[in-house]
């Protein structure tokens, strides 16, 4: 067994390595290596020392890593800009346009990231009626039609937050450090059974993953579903 220390192919680095098996017949593995991809019995695919690319098998847990994984299903197309009307408690609402008139959410937010009353603040509803919205502020429903997790195993202390962001795109909300998580996500159902990808990038606290369909054209799809696994190093 060899150290190897690599990125992935959204540029999350690994400060601590993983634990492969370097016995591949093509020559050794070393780092730091910069494209790797997954098949679905956590082999990665590794392009070695010369240039051969190779399957190795990931001996997995490392200790002291954090596991979340959990199947995500992701159904509906949400209700889109709302301008007026009641919230829901407990759903996360993002303000998608400054604010009209003398509108004002803060007596029903819970704000996690701006600041209340402002464009792209987002906030947590606490009650179901503003104190006043009759000019049409536009709130977006994060939570309407964001996929369910039903968790297979986790170790991270808390449960991530998911978010539906628009059409195909969600992101995963948690305790993610910079340079030290890493995401995997295999795709497994789609609406209309479409063949379909996705992308994930990593940031600082949250997890974007972006699902395409079949046209080619980048046109993103909802209704789909599949794995996710993410790791946390110390």
């Amino acid at each position: 067994m060899s150290d190897v220390e690599h990125k992935n192919a959204v540029g999350s680095e690994l400060h601590l390595p993983f634990m492969i098996n370097a016995g591949s017949p093509n020559g050794s593995l070393t780092g730091p290596l910069n494209q790797i991809c997954f098949d679905t019995t956590n082999k990665v695919l590794f392009i070695n020392t010369n240039g051969v690319m190779a399957w190795t098998q990931l001996a997995l847990p490392v200790p002291g890593v954090k596991i979340y994984r959990a199947l995500l299903t992701q159904e509906g197309s949400g209700t889109g800009t709302m301008t007026n009307g009641t919230l829901e408690v407990g759903h996360r609402y993002l303000q998608n346009s400054e604010l009209y008139g003398d509108d004002d959410f803060s007596n029903v937010a819970n704000v996690v990231a701006g600041t209340v009353n402002t464009i792209n603040c987002e906030f947590i509803a606490t009650g179901t009626t503003p104190t006043k919205w009759t000019n049409s502020t536009e709130l977006l429903d994060l939570s309407s039609s964001a996929p369910v997790a039903t968790i297979l195993e986790n170790s991270l202390g808390e449960v991530p937050e998911l978010i539906r962001v628009s059409v195909g795109a969600c992101k995963i909300i948690g305790t993610f450090p910079e340079h030290k998580t890493f995401a995997v996500f295999q795709i497994g159902t789609l609406a209309f059974n479409q063949e379909i990808f996705g992308t994930i990038t990593i940031e600082t606290n949250e997890i974007a993953l972006t699902i395409f369909g079949d046209s080619w054209d980048g046109s993103q799809v909802d209704g789909w579903g599949g794995i996710i696994e993410i790791l946390v190093y110390p």
